[in-house]
């Protein structure tokens, strides 16, 4: 860095632009003498703009999408981005991002899990009606460099039975095959047709007749037929949905090894983080979907008293917190707000 070389070009530059008649004599003579405004001065150390990865992700996607659009290669629609004079709009919410970089940023708020590296972990927040991506941080600890790993987008981990709700019980739901009411039997005495192998909940129990509702609250896998937390504790996850948020949250670490953590560590982060988004919002209950009665899809016992015994202690009208293994949270009040949640462990939210 030296001005005087930067002076230098200057000329050199405007010359040229004299001579091949894109600006004429007077235009030249005042740009010459105007005095040159230095961002930093010699010998100051030149400071990286660092971006969060929410513009990352936005920048990311719109390459993407000049991509497709245009019929263009990345490295083109990256600078047709930078220098087209476009004006995009995305949809942080500056609250929810704050909220979750308090603690993302802070390496004193992560739950400390055993092993040789630091546990990592990435949260997406969004808007449960349509969607919206509202904050979003794709690791822990101060941010040093751009475009790095973002473990929100980035990187793919088994999502152990956080994906129930999408793999097995909505499609079932959606094709009328089962209500929250319909009742089945966990029970090791069921067998599946084609194998021998059969599903275990992870505490190595059965609870006998359960309603639909019971076994997502609770990710009972002799019913839902899907393992729980991924292979030998490495990921943890937790989904927590409320009437105002959904939040997605992934911990582990960067190279696969065991968790040695007693509750769910993505479950702990999950509440620190919606804790404060939901300070002050007006309670807003969920609504209950009206979706019919017991379908008695499993042929099981649908008498009106059997099925009020399984499934009368599952309605408290208030919350419900699951994870992907043993998390118990129904009555929970969570800001104020119900709150429903997916992929724990051990954890007692209530």
């Amino acid at each position: 860095y030296n001005e005087e070389n930067n002076k230098h070009r200057q000329e050199t530059i405007l010359r040229e632009m004299y001579e091949q008649g894109f600006i004429d004599w007077a235009q030249y003579d005042q740009a010459v003498h105007e005095q040159l405004n230095f961002t930093r001065s010699p010998g100051q150390e030149y400071s990286q703009e660092i971006m969060s990865y929410y513009t990352e992700m936005v920048i990311d996607d719109v390459t993407t999408d000049l991509m497709k659009l245009k019929g263009i290669g990345r490295d083109t629609a990256r600078t047709l981005l930078y220098n087209g004079g476009y004006q995009i709009y995305c949809c942080l919410d500056t609250n929810v991002q704050a909220a979750i970089d308090a603690v993302y940023t802070d390496l004193r708020q992560i739950p400390y899990a055993g092993g040789s590296q630091q546990l990592q972990s990435s949260i997406v927040v969004m808007s449960p009606y349509d969607g919206r991506i509202l904050g979003i941080s794709g690791g822990v600890g101060e941010k040093t460099i751009n475009f790095g790993l973002n473990r929100a987008t980035g990187t793919y981990r088994s999502p152990g039975s956080s994906i129930k709700p999408i793999a097995s019980y909505g499609p079932a739901v959606d094709l009328g095959l089962i209500t929250p009411d319909t009742l089945v039997m966990d029970s090791q005495s069921v067998s599946l047709r084609g194998t021998s192998w059969f599903p275990m909940n992870d505490d190595r129990q059965s609870y006998g007749m359960v309603s639909i509702f019971s076994a997502l609250q609770y990710s009972l896998n002799t019913v839902a037929g899907k393992t729980g937390t991924s292979g030998d504790y490495k990921d943890r996850w937790f989904v927590g949905c409320t009437p105002y948020y959904v939040a997605a949250v992934w911990t582990g670490f960067d190279i696969p090894e065991v968790i040695h953590l007693g509750g769910n560590p993505a479950a702990q982060l999950w509440r620190k983080v919606m804790a404060p988004v939901h300070e002050g919002l007006e309670y807003v209950a969920f609504p209950y979907p009206q979706l019919g009665p017991n379908t008695g899809i499993f042929d099981l016992f649908d008498s009106p008293a059997y099925y009020y015994d399984a499934y009368a202690d599952d309605y408290g009208g208030n919350t419900i917190g699951y994870g992907d293994n043993n998390d118990y949270g129904g009555g929970y009040y969570y800001g104020g707000n119900d709150f429903f949640g997916y992929g724990g462990e051990d954890m007692f939210l209530g």
